[in-house]
């Protein structure tokens, strides 16, 4: 019979008619060109045909080193390809091979890792290449809200950079990059420490410290990467502590005097009208007039020569040689005195036309702060003697100093001035400042009332 009887007894079996169709199904899988037969239960197998064209492609593979990668301890000749051919189409892999003698170990259409030097523009100072069409990402093995997580660490292969999420560390210790807050000490072993480059105007400004002299430098216009030029604008000798403005200083526009300047014009002031230099402004005379302005006793004038109608001027020094010199001036007309004398404001007197202030801690210090309470009232000296001041009461709240001068309500403290030689100082009978920084127009945003707090008293003085 060829027929198969297909009975379904379980195996073994020496029943007539499964003997008949396991005849059917060796002859089958023996010589039949099909891929597959079926076994009594109508299983599929697959014929010898088929094993045998399989066993060939394998070997065909194995041959030509695609598709298998032996096991532990095997070895890989040439290629192991991805995507092949379509990686022997891309003119850059065909040059990386050109360059490194085929040694590609595995390739595909997007990158390749090779075996040997790098390419000869970095050297040849790598023992193996990744070669990538864009660049090469490292990324964490896991999802977070069953979404796979971007890389933490890609290397740019075309523009050659490294961007690190978590920043970068050399021997545990962060590396600083642009837009870090360095808190700690950073140390520069570099005379040039720093380089500050203007590039709208092409210019920089170097930071220096040289021998013992530290140095602000500056290059020339349109040499921004270039050295410090000639000038020397600020210096600061490390040993004296003196600095040096070697070009001179100004302020609001207007140059200071220096030792050695007199600031009326000219420095070549003689002791007669006979040899006054031309373009002089004023020559030295001799002090007879008990009418100039005097200093601790002692008086030498200057007098102007351009008309009858002019001013006055008069330079006043003292018995003291340490004390500096005072200039006044006042009108002249057809040489009669006009007016009183009046000062000019030089280095000698300038501190009693400039605001003054200190600060003021009533039975403290700055490193032991006062304490202020509500309630009380605290009168202090006046340091100026004046009442052309201002008084500011400061308290601090959080760490936090600001001026509090403010008072509703029982809330508050205030200092203020009384006659010309005390400040008093009266704190509010319930709080100093209230809980809501909105009732009291105070600067602190505390959420509940301050009762006390460490205090401190700036006094500026504003003029004589």
């Amino acid at each position: 019979m060829t027929a198969r009887q297909n009975t379904q007894n379980p195996c073994p079996s020496n029943a007539l008619a499964d003997l008949n169709d396991n005849t059917i199904i060796i002859d089958e899988f023996t010589n039949s060109k099909n891929s597959h037969t079926s076994d009594r239960f109508g299983n599929k197998i697959k014929t010898i045909h088929h094993l045998s064209c399989e066993l060939d492609q394998t070997i065909n593979n194995i041959k030509n080193g695609e598709r298998y990668i032996p096991n532990t301890g095997g070895t890989v000749t040439g290629t192991i390809k991805a995507k092949a051919p379509v990686v022997d189409k891309i003119p850059a892999v065909e040059k990386w091979k050109e360059g490194l003698g085929d040694k590609s170990i595995i390739s595909s259409d997007q990158w390749a890792i090779f075996n040997g030097s790098d390419w000869p523009y970095l050297g040849g100072t790598s023992n193996i290449t990744i070669a990538s069409w864009w660049g090469v990402g490292f990324a964490p093995l896991y999802s977070l809200n069953n979404q796979p997580q971007n890389n933490t660490v890609s290397i740019d292969c075309r523009a050659g950079t490294v961007n690190a999420r978590g920043g970068f560390f050399e021997d545990g210790i962060k590396l600083v990059k642009e837009g870090d807050v360095i808190k700690k000490t950073l140390t520069i072993e570099s005379n040039n420490a720093f380089r500050l480059k203007n590039t709208a105007k092409n210019i920089s400004a170097v930071v220096r410290f040289e021998g013992e002299v530290f140095w602000i430098l500056f290059t020339d216009k349109n040499n921004s990467d270039g050295d410090f030029n000639h000038l020397r604008p600020f210096s600061i000798s490390a040993t004296t502590g003196r600095a040096n403005f070697q070009h001179g200083v100004s302020s609001g526009g207007v140059p200071v005097l220096r030792i050695g300047d007199y600031g009326i014009g000219t420095k070549a002031m003689t002791t007669s009208s006979t040899n006054r230099p031309t373009g002089s402004a004023f020559i030295a005379i001799a002090s007879t007039d008990d009418d100039k302005p005097k200093v601790n006793g002692g008086v030498c004038g200057f007098q102007s020569f351009s008309t009858n109608n002019g001013y006055g001027m008069q330079l006043v020094s003292t018995n003291n040689a340490n004390e500096q010199i005072k200039l006044f001036a006042r009108t002249v007309e057809n040489d009669k005195k006009v007016g009183e004398w009046a000062e000019f404001i030089t280095t000698a007197n300038i501190n009693q036309y400039m605001l003054q202030s200190v600060v003021l801690y009533p039975g403290g210090s700055a490193t032991k702060l006062p304490i202020l309470n509500k309630s009380v009232r605290i009168v202090i000296d006046n340091p100026f003697k004046t009442r052309n001041a201002l008084a500011i009461l400061e308290i601090n709240v959080n760490g936090e100093w600001a001026a509090l001068n403010s008072a509703y309500s029982g809330s508050g403290a205030v200092a203020s001035l009384i006659n010309d030689n005390k400040i008093v100082i009266q704190a509010g009978g319930n709080q100093l400042v209230d809980k809501l920084a909105s009732y009291g127009c105070t600067p602190w945003d505390n959420k509940s009332y301050i009762y006390s707090a460490p205090y401190r008293v700036r006094v500026i003085k504003l003029g004589d």
